[in-house]
């Protein structure tokens, strides 16, 4: 199979089905990189303006009909770099999380490095137990308390022992 390329809409730029950027006018495959959360992405300039594009983005533009209207993009093989055409699918955000779930890769500890399950033990010892210090703070707690409590600067908030739940791991 060869290696298909369609252009960027408003750009001197092609993308191919393998994830692959091409500047036009001179021939050249672009360099890509690495976001801090995987993904890569571009840096295109058009018109005197540069801007960063998702690749995954670019192919599933190019490439895979969106008859639904769905706006995220899904790597099936959970590989954020892996863009070839074959690997993606338009989803919902939803479709996008059951879909994680599904394949065992989902919960608060796959869908985000930074989120961590923790545990209040109140002074009677009856536990409440967050998905993250955000869920904290939406049940009224103080987030940047909590934080330093699990981070063993202090052991009690709001007559509570705060700890990282590892069991949910």
């Amino acid at each position: 199979m060869t290696e298909r390329w369609k252009l960027i809409d408003g750009t001197a730029y092609a993308v191919s089905d393998l994830g692959k950027i091409l500047r036009v006018d001179k021939g050249r495959i672009v360099a890509t990189s690495l976001s801090p959360n995987g993904y890569a992405h571009v840096l295109l300039c058009t018109n005197g303006v540069t801007r960063t594009y998702s690749i995954h983005r670019l192919v599933a533009q190019a490439f895979i009909p969106n008859p639904e209207g769905k706006a995220q993009v899904n790597h099936k093989d959970f590989i954020r770099h892996h863009n070839a055409a074959t690997n993606l699918e338009w989803a919902t955000g939803s479709e996008n999380l059951k879909y994680s779930y599904r394949s065992g890769r989902g919960g608060p500890r796959t869908c985000h490095p930074l989120i961590k399950p923790l545990i209040a033990v109140l002074d009677n010892g009856t536990t409440e137990r967050f998905i993250s210090v955000r869920a904290a703070e939406r049940a009224g707690h103080y987030g940047p308390l909590v934080r330093r409590r699990l981070n063993g600067e202090q052991t009690q908030y709001h007559k509570r022992t705060w700890r990282y739940d590892d069991t949910t791991i």
